[in-house]
């Protein structure tokens, strides 16, 4: 078996001699979350982990988001602690590091590793960069480009301490990676989107554009709870006005009115 295989395998449980026997097995992933006895080890694997000092901040001490992650690398089929490693939550959304990104497209099998090509000088707007690949299966060269005028228009400069200001020609290829791994081989990475993207997502989404005071707010309100007693209360007498309009009772018409005319007398009548 293969590192790659071996890493896709999952853990299968047995019962021998009322004793629990861990093997290696190519089971269907979701497997795991059907079986009471396997589904039980993974909660024992995860807590393991979400206990140890090893892993990101934002896994310790939270089994249930450490067993999910690790679902998630069986899936894949890379190594549970490599990939809470190169993973992140950003507003309850998981997303993986570009490099894993890399890593997957390239080991898929599918493509000659992937590759990058600059145009223009850096940082201009016509400034360019071209992730491209050739599928194995028919020669065919696949690209995927970016321009730093798009950058700018997408808002991605926007953020404070922001990695596209630092390292420009390395946020580059990492977005154009994700970018080609989203058109090219979505299953590879499951549609997952690369930390770079959520927080840049994040930073568009959380600004808005005019946050509403909350002093403002509460002049609105007692406002038009002003405009409201004025319009119900006598100010000077403090009599309750009656806040229901008065409806006109519309007057009947005469049923003359609708009486057809009289015709007239024709003047050949007495002829």
């Amino acid at each position: 078996m293969s590192e790659q295989e071996t890493s896709a395998a999952l853990v299968a449980v047995k019962q021998k001699n009322d004793k629990l026997v861990v093997t290696a097995n190519q089971a269907d992933p979701f497997a795991m979350l059907f079986d009471s006895a396997k589904f039980e080890l993974l909660q024992r694997i995860a807590k393991v982990f979400s206990e140890s000092d090893l892993i990101p901040a934002h896994f310790q001490k939270h089994m249930p988001n450490t067993l999910v992650a690790i679902h998630m690398a069986m899936r894949l089929g890379v190594d549970p602690l490599m990939f809470l490693q190169q993973s992140l939550v950003v507003n309850s959304t998981p997303g993986i590091r570009a490099q894993l990104v890399i890593s997957l497209v390239n080991r898929s099998g599918l493509f000659v590793e992937l590759d990058w090509e600059f145009k223009g000088k850096q940082q201009n707007d016509e400034w360019e960069c071209e992730c491209y690949a050739t599928r194995k299966a028919s020669g065919k060269r696949l690209t995927l480009s970016l321009t730093w005028a798009e950058v700018k228009a997408q808002g991605w400069l926007s953020r404070n301490n922001n990695p596209w200001l630092k390292q420009p020609a390395q946020m580059m290829r990492y977005r154009t990676a994700a970018m080609f791994a989203r058109v090219y081989c979505p299953e590879v990475i499951l549609g997952l989107y690369t930390n770079e993207e959520l927080k840049d997502m994040q930073a568009l989404d959380v600004t808005p554009d005019a946050e509403p005071k909350i002093e403002a707010l509460n002049l609105k309100l007692t406002s038009a709870l002003q405009h409201r007693t004025i319009e119900t209360v006598n100010q000077e007498t403090g009599e309750i006005k009656d806040a229901a309009p008065e409806i006109e009772t519309p007057t009947l018409p005469n049923q003359a009115d609708f009486a057809p005319p009289a015709p007239e007398k024709s003047k050949w009548s007495g002829r």
